[in-house]
């Protein structure tokens, strides 16, 4: 069987000394197809013949090898969990709503997973602002699958270790006392610290290692030594010395009640007896563990610790209520006993967070009645303004409250006249000056927001300058075009800008055939991509059950270059090329023809 065809798959390829050619041959086979595996002999294929009853037989023995050799496939095997993650059902995909912002898009969107892998990218329809959802987000996916991506940290870009860069990202630790901070302290070369406080006061302090942060227990005299890996904080983290004993069982309770946290919510929807008796057994056995647990310790310790184990049952026990609320009342009477045990004025709790959690749960459940149910309207948050100032006489316990519950409503609040009413109510209540301040300020700007207000103007100025590059570097391309399209590069140069255009402009001569000349310096500057001026104004306009979005989006000033113009109008396929491909393109003193 001869053959005289040969195929192509662009016309470049008539071209025998095309450079792109040549290129593609470089990058996009690098392993040769095997041709000759299956066509035999390339010099004797030609003259070869086959008649056609012994091709069809080569045709059916082939066909049926493949088909017996498909029968038998891979052997995957597939190991199971040891402790199965309760978020995780094989086959069962999880979607988890996130946003992307790379610099060209920006959305909201929903990830789909499948054990723990991200699979597709969507748009998050849920979302107030969702955003254009094109095929750059969809494709952003395969980026997680690109065996080309880092695979650990680098720093001025060589390879680090975990531990040298976490040196490099945070390399201090904050300590705190009712938020405040109090020292700022360095972490040396070898990840260690050391500080000493003279005027220490009793009471509950916390430090801070971004992204993480501890409480601690601390009475004067006290001297810790502590140990952690800022990869697994919590869990690593161990404390000695005179006053270590106290702060380890603080950080077990935390722990313990992250194990019990995913049980007890699954109970939620449980009997009242069936819940009560979950609450009753790990409240006993918490109890019991902290009355044989075997440490010093006083008043501020056993205050803090005895509230780090009631405070997130009670808190349970809140939520249980909110979520059934078809029987508040009952519930509100049957658990009447655990929600009268926790004293809401205690001074040494105020910056406890779980401590201001707990009053915050409780508030809605006391603003609630079976009528008004838990809707978050006007009259619901002014019930629980009167809430916190009948129940609440510390001031630093009452000024947090009173602030969360206001950001919470005015945040959601459409109405401004609902508004107008809830800040009066609000500045009668509190009396703390900053917080009324600030909330005035928030209230002012939501006004400005409502239909009619004209819309503060907004300039917004692109002004950057590329200060300095890693050691040894003179430049970093972005890009890197090919000469024949026209040999542009977006480059970082110290002293220019980012988006800066480098490349070959027309130097005004011409050569012996009569074609004009680039320029031999291809590092000319041709200008910026970045835009001078960039705005946008998205809206919804909503009727019933009827909604439609808009965005208007403006980009003033910067340079492009269209690469794929360049190679159209080279190969004369672009439509202002049209006119001169019979006739050729004159220019002064010259005549040139296209063929």
């Amino acid at each position: 069987m001869s053959s005289n065809k040969k195929y192509w798959k662009s016309i470049e390829e008539l071209n025998e000394n095309s450079s792109i050619v040549e290129l593609l041959k470089q990058n996009e086979f690098i392993t040769p197809i095997p041709t000759d595996e299956f066509l035999g002999d390339k010099k004797t294929l030609e003259s070869s013949s086959t008649s056609r009853r012994d091709f069809l037989k080569y045709v059916g023995f082939t066909t049926a090898a493949a088909s017996l050799a498909a029968c038998e496939g891979p052997v995957i095997k597939s190991i199971p969990y040891v402790v199965a993650p309760d978020e995780i059902v094989p086959g069962v995909p999880n979607f988890y709503a996130t946003s992307i912002a790379d610099g060209f898009d920006f959305a909201n969107v929903l990830i789909k997973t499948r054990e723990g892998r991200p699979i597709l990218v969507e748009r998050n329809h849920l979302a107030k602002h969702s955003g254009a959802v094109n095929a750059r987000v969809h494709a952003s996916v395969l980026s997680m699958y690109d065996k080309n991506r880092l695979e650990g940290p680098k720093i001025m870009g060589e390879e680090a270790s975990w531990i040298d860069f976490d040196k490099n990202v945070s390399s201090r630790i904050e300590e705190l006392k009712d938020e405040k901070v109090i020292k700022n302290i360095n972490i040396n070369n070898e990840g260690i610290f050391s500080t000493s406080i003279d005027d220490l006061n009793d009471g509950l302090y916390n430090f801070v290692h971004l992204p993480e942060f501890q409480y601690l227990i601390v009475n004067k005299g006290d001297s810790l030594v502590l140990r952690l890996n800022s990869l697994d904080f919590d869990e690593s983290l161990v404390f000695s010395g005179k006053g270590a004993s106290k702060n380890n069982y603080l950080i077990d309770v935390f722990l313990e009640h992250e194990k019990d946290e995913n049980y007890v919510k699954k109970n939620y929807k449980s009997s009242r007896l069936i819940f009560k008796n979950i609450i009753d057994s790990l409240l006993k056995k918490k109890i019991k563990h902290y009355s044989g647990y075997n440490f010093k310790s006083n008043f501020i310790s056993d205050l803090i610790i005895n509230h780090a184990i009631l405070i997130p049952l009670y808190s349970h026990i809140e939520n249980y209520i909110i979520i059934n609320k078809n029987n508040h009342s009952k519930n509100i009477q049957y658990f009447n006993k655990y929600r009268n045990e926790i004293n809401l004025n205690i001074n040494e709790l105020s910056h406890f967070k779980l401590y201001l959690d707990y009053i915050t749960l409780k508030s809605i459940n006391e603003s609630f009645s079976d009528k008004r149910g838990y809707d978050y309207n006007l009259n619901f948050n002014l019930l629980r303004l009167n809430y916190i100032k009948n129940q609440i006489s510390n001031k630093t316990i009452k000024t947090k409250l009173l602030r969360y519950i206001a950001y919470e409503y005015l945040l959601e609040e459409k109405l401004l006249i609902n508004i107008d009413q809830f800040i009066y109510e609000f500045l009668k209540i509190s009396d703390n000056e900053n917080t009324n301040s600030e909330v005035s300020i928030l209230y002012k700007n939501i006004t400005l927001l409502q239909v009619g207000k004209k819309f503060p103007e907004i300039k917004l100025f692109n002004e950057n300058k590329i200060v300095k590059l890693t050691d040894g570097l003179d430049n970093f391309v972005y890009n890197q075009s090919t000469d024949t399209a026209g040999g542009v590069n977006i480059k970082a140069v110290e002293g220019g800008s980012i988006g800066d255009i480098y490349g070959f402009i027309n130097s005004g001569e011409v050569n012996g055939d009569g074609v004009p000349m680039a320029s031999s310096a291809k590092d000319t500057y041709l200008g910026n991509v970045q835009p001078d001026w960039l705005g946008g104004w998205s809206n919804t306009l909503k009727y019933k059950d009827l909604s439609m979005s808009f965005l208007i989006d403006a980009r003033i000033g910067g340079q492009i270059y269209s690469q794929t113009s360049s190679e159209m109008d080279r190969n004369g396929v672009s439509e202002r090329s049209l006119q001169y491909r019979a006739s050729g393109v004159t220019v002064p003193g010259l005549s040139l023809i296209h063929i």
